[in-house]
């Protein structure tokens, strides 16, 4: 049994508040289309990362510090393989090191994904707790809907 091209990543913590967020955004996902895409809550290990996205489509969902400028709610899709540096921007997530490390280490392995789309909601709230702040929990549908309108643009119902 082959895997499903596309693999969806969630990095973060559900009980360190807004870092729940991809969580939040992995099951209302799950709901709304089960198939197509292998999902997985992912803890941000570099090595595993590499191996699992390894030609592949893949996506990752997570929370993001604030940065100036910023508003908490705000999504920031980036893509690293087109040349967004996930290092550029002083710790944007608890992750980004390890998704740097990632890259850096599937670049030179020849093990990088086909595609890397990194959807991002800006967080103001990772203290311990289960709530979403409510500007974050109100990006959740908007970050499914961006995803579903690139599967759909992909030619995938």
């Amino acid at each position: 049994m082959t895997k499903p091209k596309r693999l969806l990543v969630v990095l973060g913590n559900e009980f360190r508040s807004d870092d729940g967020v991809g969580l939040v955004v992995l099951r209302d996902l799950q709901k709304c289309c089960p198939e197509g895409f292998e999902y997985l809550a992912h803890n941000g290990d570099p090595t595993d990362l590499m191996e699992r996205w390894q030609e592949r489509q893949a996506w990752l969902i997570d929370a993001l510090a604030p940065q100036p400028g910023d508003s908490i709610g705000d999504i920031k899709e980036l893509n690293p393989l087109a040349g967004d540096l996930l290092e550029a921007t002083p710790s944007p997530s608890s992750h980004a090191a390890s998704l740097a490390e990632a890259l850096a280490w599937g670049r030179s392995l020849g093990k990088l994904p086909q595609s890397l789309k990194v959807y991002g909601v800006v967080g103001g709230n990772f203290a311990a707790g289960t709530q979403l702040s409510a500007a974050v929990n109100a990006a959740v549908p908007k970050v499914v809907e961006k995803i579903l309108q690139v599967r759909r643009s992909q030619g995938h119902a």
